[in-house]
This record gives structure tokens, sequence and C-alpha cells, in this order.
């Protein structure tokens, strides 16, 4: 079995055990000990991500992995897998199906293939230079250009901080300016739909490498484009605040949000 293969059939894997699981696991809590209930985790989030470890590192045992419930898992090939078992876990602990598997595979630090499969609806697979692909059908980013046109969306991040200062700042600035804003809640499934043109901006911040690397490639081969919110180069291993859009509407954005 090839790696591209692997990424997809792993994927839609895990995301036919979380079905199993909808509406029967509760959430815990990460940060409790903190004194935060904000950032939720489910049996579901663990064991789709033992899945994807066991049948990924299985068939390529000299590989990484970086997923968000374990220990990373270091590589000696120079392939890493990036993996978010459950990418809206919030929704999902609330019996919601906005959420996702998303599985990335890297090559030396870049997406190569990626594969974004939600609870319901269509699973959305990539390949470097192959093109973005929703059920068959080749993704594109919509060619609006013009702000007070765009659909727009963004997150309140767990970290309070972060929520009461440039989060609250970035919803209202982007209110103002664009045609409506949207709260959704899953970073990965806001970036499969800036690539098939449902939305035409997703900004936010406090997200990790599993959130966005296999977003970030399918919205590349759309035709959209990722940076860090100030239009500089995004470090999808560590990224900060960051902005997705449609392509045509990325220099005013950025001018808008710096």
């Amino acid at each position: 079995m090839n790696r591209t293969r692997a990424c997809f059939e792993a994927a839609e894997a895990a995301a036919a055990l979380l079905r199993e699981l909808r509406g029967k696991v509760r959430a815990d809590y990460k940060d409790l000990a903190q004194g935060t209930t904000l950032d939720p985790v489910t049996q579901a989030d663990r064991n789709a991500e033992a899945l994807l470890r066991r049948e990924l590192l299985g068939h390529f045992p000299g590989d990484g992995f970086l997923g968000e419930e374990g220990a990373p898992e270091s590589s000696r090939s120079g392939w890493l897998w990036v993996a978010d078992p459950l990418d809206g876990t919030l929704n999902f602990s609330h019996g919601g199906a906005h959420a996702a598997v998303s599985l990335a595979l890297l090559k030396d630090g870049e997406p190569v293939a990626g594969a974004i499969v939600p609870i319901l609806g269509e699973a959305t697979h990539a390949e470097r230079g192959g093109g973005s692909y929703r059920g068959g059908r080749r993704l594109a980013t919509s060619q609006v250009r013009h702000l007070g046109e765009a659909l727009a969306a963004t997150d309140l991040p767990y970290d309070l901080k972060l929520r009461h200062g440039t989060a609250r700042a970035r919803f209202v600035t982007l209110a103002e300016a664009c045609q409506s804003v949207r709260i959704l809640g899953s970073a990965a499934l806001e970036l499969v739909a800036v690539a098939a043109g449902e939305l035409e901006l997703y900004a936010n911040e406090g997200c990790k490498a599993w959130d966005l690397c296999a977003g970030a490639l399918i919205l590349r081969e759309a035709g959209g484009l990722l940076t860090a919110e100030d239009g500089g180069r995004l470090d999808l291993l560590d990224p900060g605040p960051f902005l997705a859009s449609n392509g045509p509407l990325h220099g005013p954005a950025v001018a808008l949000l710096s």
C-alpha cells in the first residue's frame, strides 16, 4: 500500500468509528486542573487516534506520528503523519455532526497528501500537485473580490485570554467588513469550505498542526491561500494567528486584520 492511499483509507476508517460512537460518549476536559472546562476530549477522540496510529505505523513503522491526544512518535524515514482524530470535539460531544477526522502526510515538513472526512457528508482528499476532490468533484475557491460580498468564518479559542482579546476583536472586524461571519467550530471543515467556495475567508488563532496540515494542502490545491494573519509564511507545525482565503481577497483581508 502506498502512503497516499493509506492516508485516505485510514481517515475513512477513523470517521466510521466516530459515527458509531456519536451520541454514546461524554466529554472530559483537558484543563480541568487549571480551572477551566473549555477544552473537551472524549473517548471517541482517543479511540480514533489509536486506530490511526495503529494502522499507519503498522504499515510504515519508520514514520513519525503527531496526534492531538497521544505522545508524538519521531520519524526515522522523513515521513510524518499529522492527525486530528476528531476536529470539532465540542460539537461532537453535544451530539452534533459538524466534526471530522483530519489526517495529513508530510515529507520533510511539507504536506503531500491530506484527507478530511466529516461525520456527515462527503470526504475531501488532496495530493500535492493533483488537486483537491470532494465526492469525486474537483474543488475550486470562489472568485469573490470584494470584502462586502465575502462570507467569513472565525472561532473563539479555548484560551480565555485570546477569546476575550484578539479573537473578539477579529470577529468584530470581520463582521463590520464582510457580508457575515460564522463560528462553526471545526478548523479542518472551515478550510474545506474555503477550498469549496462556500466561504471566502477563515481567520483564527490558537490552532495546532493537526488542525491545519490537511486543510492547508486541500486549500492550496483548490487555488486558495493560507498564511500568517499578517501575510507572512505560516509554520504549519507551530502556527500562530492565520488567514485562509479564496485568493483574490487575501491582500484586502491581510490589510483589514493587520
